[in-house]
């Protein structure tokens, strides 16, 4: 077992929240816009922080930006699942002696207000939300925090994650790197040191 600390991203990493995610900025800058984005030209959104997102495209009303970003999500979440054999995965991993976390975009409100996560509750110790670190991902401040937070050092952990994003916050923060590829990913950029396409790969891979 190479590392102490599995650590992963939340969006199209652990949860097949990409449909429900790029509908949500679709409708949201629709309707605060007036603008009809496609799906296709939102993509780059995913692994922002929503403030980052709303900041690129000029939303000055932050807070009725979130408000209707949240209405717009929850009508949409019904499409939100976790990829295929995830919650066993984590399983298997934590009975192995692996100490699991997350680094995510999201802000903790925001990750508090999606149900699911209450389902990875039993298995991830450390969590560290865009506003539990002084700078988000693609710095590597995330890892720093997680890090100090569990007293390790970034040589005893992999960062897990989708986006280009992800892997330079892994390469800043100076710990390994493993894309998912359970969901959509444009990987032309990301030279992972691991490539993983289910979560069975993970655990022949890590355990």
């Amino acid at each position: 077992m190479k590392y102490k600390h599995i650590v992963f991203d939340i969006d199209n990493t652990l949860l097949d929240s990409e449909y429900a995610l790029l509908t949500t900025w679709k409708e949201t800058l629709n309707a605060l816009l007036n603008e009809n984005y496609t799906v296709e030209e939102l993509r780059f959104i995913l692994g922002m922080t929503g403030l980052n997102a709303m900041l690129h495209f000029g939303i000055r009303d932050l807070a009725q930006g979130y408000k209707l970003w949240g209405e717009f999500y929850k009508n949409n979440h019904s499409r939100v699942t976790f990829f295929p054999g995830v919650i066993e995965m984590l399983g298997k991993m934590k009975e192995a002696g692996i100490s699991l976390g997350v680094i995510t975009s999201r802000k903790r409100s925001e990750y508090d207000a999606e149900p699911l996560m209450k389902l990875l509750e039993p298995y991830i110790g450390v969590i560290v939300c865009s506003d539990n670190t002084p700078r988000p991902k693609p710095d590597g401040a995330p890892i720093e925090t997680y890090c100090k937070l569990c007293g390790i050092t970034p040589s005893e952990m992999i960062y897990i994650g989708d986006t280009y994003n992800d892997f330079m916050c892994a390469r800043n923060g100076g710990c390994d790197f493993g894309l998912s590829q359970l969901g959509i990913v444009e990987k032309e950029k990301i030279e992972a040191d691991y490539y993983f396409d289910s979560a069975e790969d993970m655990i022949k891979t890590l355990i």
